[in-house]
């Protein structure tokens, strides 16, 4: 759960556009996980958010908690930056991988927990 603050930064009259950004830059994933589906034959996880589709360097200029780390004087903001990027994009592309997966059983859960 996220709870928005004014201590972000953010207009707290549409605290909504940080939400969206946040899921649209890829830092904040939407998806459901519910191990009662097997048994049906329905995939556990579903992957609810699409690619990310803004950086998330676009999504952190808009709330001003980050602003000390973004206008920094250090040599490796920029390095730092493509590391999260990276690390949001290899992050979706496992959540992805894993709502498609075929055996998800197996790999989610253990098999007593699918009977309860």
């Amino acid at each position: 759960a996220y709870c928005h603050s004014d201590s972000h930064g953010i207009d707290m009259k549409a605290p909504t556009q940080y939400h969206k950004a946040a899921v649209d830059s890829g830092s904040w994933l939407l998806y459901r996980f519910d191990p009662r589906r097997i048994q049906f034959g329905l995939k556990p996880l579903q992957l609810d958010c699409s690619t990310p589709s803004i950086s998330v360097e676009t999504y952190m200029r808009m709330e001003q908690r980050f602003d000390r780390f973004l206008s920094s004087e250090r040599n490796d903001t920029k390095q730092l930056l493509e590391q999260l990027q990276h690390k949001i994009y290899s992050r979706y592309e496992e959540y992805k991988r894993m709502s498609a997966a075929n055996d998800l059983q197996s790999e989610f859960i253990e098999p007593e927990l699918i009977h309860r």
